[in-house]
């Protein structure tokens, strides 16, 4: 039991993806989620896995420009604040 108890602070605190503790500990991702829950070790939401991977410039797609030209773009966060609608 205490790889799982290393895996929690592997993903929690470290905001590791299933795919980098897989990597680290030398198995498959599928294999990690299905321990995780196994154990009853909690899994992140969707919105905060997706959160996380954009924070660290993870979701990267490419963007074809006008003259053919191929750019890949990484997202980031927009925060919208009570002024952003004032005129």
């Amino acid at each position: 039991m205490q790889i799982w108890g290393d895996i929690i602070i592997l993903q929690r605190q470290k905001e590791r993806s299933l795919g980098e503790i897989a990597k680290e500990v030398n198995c498959t991702r599928q294999y990690i989620y299905k321990m995780m829950k196994q154990y009853d070790i909690p899994l992140r939401s969707s919105r905060e896995a997706h959160t996380i991977a954009r924070e660290k410039g993870k979701i990267i797609y490419k963007r074809f420009m006008v003259d053919g030209s191929e750019v890949e773009v990484t997202t980031q966060k927009v925060t919208v604040n009570e002024f952003f609608f004032s005129s």
